[in-house]
């Protein structure tokens, strides 16, 4: 909820963002001199493509009843990611200044770090170099 402000010449207070869609779409509108940070430039969606499944999977995953050892789709998404860093040759997913995508990426990065190893033992793996400080 925005408790005061303005956008442009209208006065956005008490306006509340019901869903991540809308909330995104808000940022979009405020952000328009900053295309990386746009999440339908073209950049973005192919980026966005190569990482919107590893929360999806790191969620799978953690409810596992089975083999607490079964991580093999976790860390094919997290390949994934890998190699589409190396692919890119940038220090992030876009570019090298934070994009949307990495925006996205950052935090469920960071979730898999902590919950991953405090619930099931997961450590993201070493050998993921294009990586670097982001995974």
């Amino acid at each position: 909820m925005v408790l005061s402000g303005r956008k442009k010449w209208a006065d956005i207070s008490n306006m509340n963002m019901t869903s991540f869609e809308t909330l995104e779409t808000f940022f979009e509108s405020i952000n328009r001199s900053c295309p990386e940070l746009k999440r339908k430039n073209a950049p973005n969606l192919a980026a966005m493509e190569a990482v919107q499944d590893v929360y999806p999977t790191f969620n799978a995953f953690l409810s596992q009843k089975a083999d607490r050892h079964d991580d093999r789709r976790l860390k094919a998404e997290l390949k994934k990611i890998n190699e589409f860093l190396e692919s890119e040759d940038t220090k992030f997913l876009v570019d090298n200044v934070l994009s949307f995508a990495d925006c996205f990426l950052l935090p469920r990065l960071q979730h898999i770090r902590v919950a991953g190893e405090a619930y099931r033992g997961f450590e993201i793996p070493k050998e993921y170099t294009a990586c670097g400080s982001t995974c």
